[in-house]
Order: structure tokens, then sequence, then C-alpha cells
């Protein structure tokens, strides 16, 4: 649904036919910048490209980085609706994925790029800081957001994040050992070993039979994870994003300190793919920041545990 700036016009009309321009044009810019924040789908084209953007609930608005590799945001949306009761949730699908620019003339999907790909849609929506929550390579992105764009990050959650730069190959390999052994893991494990398709449709089913690698439970939560999955992935941008490594245009890790915002991270014990260790050098190099370790859990705390998730997420951002 698209949203006409008439309520705009008819402030400024009204301000102007009373002789107040200047209070005219405020209240303009106000009517604009509560347009771009209604609820319901909205699309602006910034800087040759295009980005669909929703917004739903009501409240703080919190904004959603979704991973820049092709799964988009709808995963996010639809896992998070909870939140959507205390406060305005806005997600949005990076460069390359979802219904946002499908371009392939740059030449890297990049943290970097995204991030400022960010900062022109903070610039839009006229907010002078973020309440950000980043999840996977969502958080690789708001990481790099918040180590270029301090002053506009008020408050940061990571959740089970990744950190370019950083990883710990252990850990990993120990997650994907018990994986193995366990037959409830078995196509997850095989089709998680395969080179991934580029074509979306074949690209979205590999995903869905990968999906329960990620999890602690796949019985339990494999399939109240996939019922979020609910848009196709690009097969494209992860082709891209793959290719686009070693990425020179990301911030050191030496950059971490830099980031002033109030920083929660949030992970797995048993995450496969962004383990504990990566959460607790964020810990270490962000002043004041806080981590929460959740047992008995993999890559989405809000899927595994999501009654302490939502309590510990509004509380933060309260």
């Amino acid at each position: 649904m698209k949203y006409p700036l008439v309520a705009a016009s008819l402030v400024a009309g009204a301000a102007i036919l009373f002789g107040q321009p200047a209070l005219a044009s405020a209240a303009a810019q106000d009517a604009v910048a509560e347009a771009r924040l209604q609820p319901g789908e909205h699309e602006v084209t910034l800087n040759g490209l295009s980005f669909h953007y929703t917004v739903k609930g009501k409240g703080p608005v919190l904004v959603v980085q979704a991973p820049g590799w092709g799964i988009g945001s709808a995963y996010l949306r639809n896992g998070l609706a909870p939140l959507e009761e205390q406060f305005t949730v806005l997600t949005y699908d990076t460069r390359g994925s979802g219904q946002s620019s499908h371009a392939v003339d740059y030449p890297t999907l990049n943290e970097s790029d995204m991030a400022d790909d960010l900062e022109r849609l903070r610039r839009y929506w006229q907010l002078p800081t973020l309440d950000l929550i980043g999840h996977s390579n969502g958080g690789a992105i708001a990481i790099a957001y918040a180590e270029r764009y301090p002053d506009h990050v008020h408050k940061l959650m990571l959740v089970g994040t990744q950190l370019i730069g950083f990883s710990d190959r252990q850990a990993n390999k120990e997650q994907a050992a018990w994986r193995r052994a366990d037959p409830r893991f078995k196509l997850a494990v095989a089709r998680f070993g395969e080179d991934a398709p580029k074509q979306d449709a074949d690209f979205t089913q590999w995903f869905r039979d990968t999906a329960a690698y990620y999890v602690y439970d796949p019985v339990k939560d494999g399939a109240a994870f996939l019922q979020t999955v609910s848009a196709p992935l690009t097969g494209a941008a992860y082709a891209l994003y793959t290719s686009s490594a070693p990425r020179p245009q990301v911030p050191p890790l030496s950059a971490l300190p830099t980031i002033t915002a109030q920083t929660l991270m949030v992970v797995g014990r048993q995450d496969p793919v962004c383990p504990v260790s990566v959460s607790e050098k964020l810990r270490q190099e962000i002043a004041g920041s806080r981590l929460l370790v959740y047992e008995n859990t993999g890559h989405f705390p809000w899927i595994e545990q999501s009654q302490r998730f939502f309590s510990d997420a509004a509380s933060f951002f309260r």
C-alpha cells in the first residue's frame, strides 16, 4: 500500500494561509516523516537502488537489520512479530534480496555498503537515532553501521551475530560433530555440505532442507522456524555475497571500541554458525555491553526460547 503525502500538503497549506511559512515548513516535514513510517508496505529509491520496507505495530520505532546474503527480511518480520505489541517494528530487505533492488551491476555485496544503505534509509525515515536489532549476518551489518555512524545508534541488540574478521572454527567443528551423530539432523547435514544452487527456487529449497541444522532441537524448532520463512530466497544475492570475500571495506576489529550504543548480545550456547565466542569478543571490545547466553539454543533464540527472548528484548529497548 502506498502512502500519499496529502497530509503534508493540507497542514502546510493551512499554515501558509494564516501567514506562518516557517510553521508550514516544519509541519510539512513532520507530516512527510509520519507518512514514511505509517503501518504497511513501502518502497523508496535511494542512491539508485530500490528498497522495500514494512512497518508494523505501535510504540517506539525498532529497526530490524536483516542479513545481506539473500534471505531477505520476511523470517524476521514474521518471527519477531510479538515485538509489535510494544514497538513499531520496521523491517527492510537489503539490496539484492527480497523485494528490494535485484540489480546485479554493483560488483560486490558487502557489509560496509549495506551499512551505508541503512544510513540513507535512516535519513529518509528522519530518525535522529536508531534502536537496532541485527541477527546473524544482519548483526555484522549492524556492527559496521554502529562503528561508522556511532552518533546515530541509541541501542543495539545483536542476536547470534556474525563478526567479520573473527571466527571460531573449533567451536563450529564441535557443533557440526554432534549434529552429524544425531539422525534427526541427517538431511540438514547432508545438504549443508552441498554447494548452494543459484536459481531462486532451488536455493530456497536448499535452505529449507538445511534449516534444521541451525537449531538445537530440530523436531521442536525446525518446523517452527520454517513457518516464518514465507518468501523466496535470492540465489543470485548469495552467489554474489559469497564471491565478494575478502571484505577490506568493513571496519577492522580494532574499530569495535568506537561503538557507543548501549549494546546487548544474545546467543545460543549451541549456535552452529555464530558461536558464543564471537559474542564474547564483542563484550570485551564494546564498552558497557552485556551478553546473555541461552542454554539448549541454536541460531534462532526467538524461536527456541521465545518467552525469555521477548522478555529480554522488551526490557532492553524499554
